[in-house]
């Protein structure tokens, strides 16, 4: 089936303000926190951009040629203080729930989850365990951490979960096939692409990620569809040195980070 529209999700995680910190605490996660001061300054650039923030539930009736989505990975507290900023703006972010964390020190709750729901955002699996290679688990696990995960939600929102992230980036046919038949039908994955596509039921959305260091001009660009040729080469390297160092990479990483208190490695 070809889509019929241009989006991809811009990928943040945690949003802080100076020495603060949420979600995952180990030495790596730092890449991953962006300032909230940066954060507001590219919610303005955002606000002027071609295509403003929208959920993929607006995306699907395609009524427009492109659209923006905003997306927050493994269930922080800051997605507190992201949503609070995007509602400034009245827009709607996506927000992926690391399952096996809720209720752990930097991470949201049973309560805050409900929150952003009731205020009209939107919650999904970003697995259980947040397996760091998702593609390198058996089907059975593979299936069990997107079951679970969607099960844990939809108890606390009381309603089924439709929407999901890939954990750690990296996918196969069975990642995309998995989360199928654990009912989602919206997947949003690392691909650098604003062209969606169908697989095994599944509408799939590319994404670039914002880190700390990604500057105002690189974010304005993304908005404005440039500039993904450069993030796909990137991410195709970055795939590679992957595959060529697997069994030292896979040695040094831990499987999953929820093994560690507080979400350490």
């Amino acid at each position: 089936m070809t889509i019929p529209y241009r989006a991809f999700g811009l990928m943040y995680h945690d949003v802080v303000e100076g020495a603060e910190s949420a979600g995952f605490r180990h030495s790596a996660a730092t890449a991953y926190q962006v300032d909230l001061g940066e954060f507001h300054a590219q919610l303005v650039a955002i606000g002027k951009g071609p295509a403003q923030p929208v959920t993929v539930f607006e995306a699907a009736r395609a009524q427009k040629p492109e659209y923006l989505l905003l997306t927050f990975d493994d269930g922080g507290r800051s997605a507190l203080c992201a949503a609070e900023e995007l509602e400034k703006h009245g827009w709607k972010g996506h927000f992926f729930i690391t399952t096996g964390l809720i209720g752990t020190t930097g991470f949201l709750s049973e309560d805050d989850i409900r929150e952003l729901h009731r205020r009209g955002h939107i919650l999904g699996s970003h697995s259980h365990t947040h397996p760091n290679i998702c593609y390198n688990l058996p089907k059975v696990e593979m299936l069990d951490e997107w079951q679970r995960s969607c099960e844990i939600l939809a108890k606390i929102l009381d309603e089924p979960v439709l929407t999901a992230s890939v954990p750690g980036g990296d996918m196969n046919g069975e990642t995309v096939a998995t989360a199928a038949e654990a009912g989602i039908k919206f997947l949003f994955t690392s691909e650098p692409t604003f062209k969606p596509w169908q697989q095994s039921g599944i509408t799939c959305f590319g994404r670039v990620c914002v880190k700390h260091d990604t500057s105002l001009a690189a974010v304005e660009r993304l908005i404005r569809f440039q500039g993904f040729g450069r993030q796909m080469a990137i991410r195709r390297c970055k795939q590679l040195v992957k595959k060529l160092i697997g069994p030292i990479y896979r040695r040094r990483m831990p499987r999953s980070y929820s093994a560690a208190p507080d979400g350490g490695p």
